[in-house]
């Protein structure tokens, strides 16, 4: 394993993580992938042993570890044969939450978000503006005590399976800021309540991903579900983002030393006129260089992203 771990309490997680992945293995992947299923069962496993709350405050039941600790997390999870997308989205957006959201948020939702009963995903992408976020067309209207919404957003991942989402809006439209940063608010959106306000259609892909386009129209939110303060949501987002990098990136390492142990496993059993082809220079450095490199990428998760 190239990303590893000192910490003792982070040893016993990671361990629970190689468990699980043992009952949900490389078939059960596969067979998700090649039906287009959501592994619903895999995630209420993962819930259940406490893995999504790894980020969540302690003081609401959380284990109140970093951003570390989930990129090890969802490495593991790909180094075994798993697909991690399912659950990095809960993690990057449950860093947002624990950083940002207000007392009353937290006090209303977190403790379901740390039990595992609700699963949070992200309603940020639009059809012409891609993820340039100072660009976005979706509004907010503040009327009375809620925000009335009205928007168009695709590629949204998981959202069909999630309880909440964080959606990105405008509540000062773009030409009115000072700066383009500005205007931009994030808002917690219970989704069993926001059905009527919200038309979701699958987008079919070439592979199993699970994402929607999202048509909002008169979709009503109250002003007690605003995360942080109205108008900074763009720098609330930077956290996420840059917190996805790092997941995004554990990730890759973790499917790419899969391939990697794949490809010398293949190479040692592959016997071709009596000799295994794992004996030829021509098979053997091509691997080699790769596994140089991937080597050399790991050594960047030696700094703990400690601000995260």
């Amino acid at each position: 394993m190239l990303l590893q771990t000192k910490d003792e309490e982070e040893k016993l997680i990671l361990s629970t993580v190689d468990q699980l992945m043992k009952k949900y293995d490389e078939k059960y992947w596969l067979d998700k992938d090649q039906k287009r299923e959501f592994p619903i069962d895999f995630l209420n496993d993962f819930i259940k042993l406490g893995l999504g709350s790894i980020l969540m405050p302690e003081e609401y039941g959380g284990i109140g570890k970093g951003v570390k600790l989930a990129c090890l997390i969802l490495y593991t999870l790909n180094l075994r044969g798993g697909n991690s997308y399912f659950v990095h989205g809960h993690y990057y957006n449950t860093a947002l939450l624990s950083k940002h959201a207000g007392k009353r948020v937290r006090d209303k939702y977190f403790k379901d978000i740390t039990n595992g009963a609700k699963v949070l995903s992200l309603a940020l992408t639009e059809p012409e503006v891609g993820s340039d976020t100072t660009k976005i067309k979706t509004v907010a209207d503040k009327v009375g005590n809620n925000f009335v919404i009205k928007g168009h957003k695709i590629f949204i991942s998981r959202v069909k399976h999630t309880d909440f989402m964080i959606l990105v809006a405008r509540t000062t439209p773009y030409d009115k800021v000072e700066k383009k940063t500005d205007g931009i608010t994030l808002f917690l959106v219970d989704l069993r309540e926001a059905r009527e306000g919200i038309e979701m259609r699958e987008i079919k892909t070439m592979s199993n991903t699970n994402a929607y386009e999202m048509f909002i129209d008169g979709l009503k939110v109250p002003e007690n579900n605003v995360i942080g303060e109205v108008g900074r949501g763009f720098y609330y987002l930077l956290d996420l983002l840059n917190a996805e990098r790092f997941m995004i990136a554990a990730e890759m390492i973790g499917n790419a030393e899969w391939f990697i142990n794949k490809a010398v496993e293949y190479a040692n059993n592959r016997v071709v006129f009596d000799k295994q082809i794992g004996s030829f220079q021509g098979v053997q450095f091509p691997i080699a260089k790769v596994y140089a490199q991937l080597v050399s990428l790991s050594s960047y998760f030696t700094v703990d992203p400690k601000s995260y």
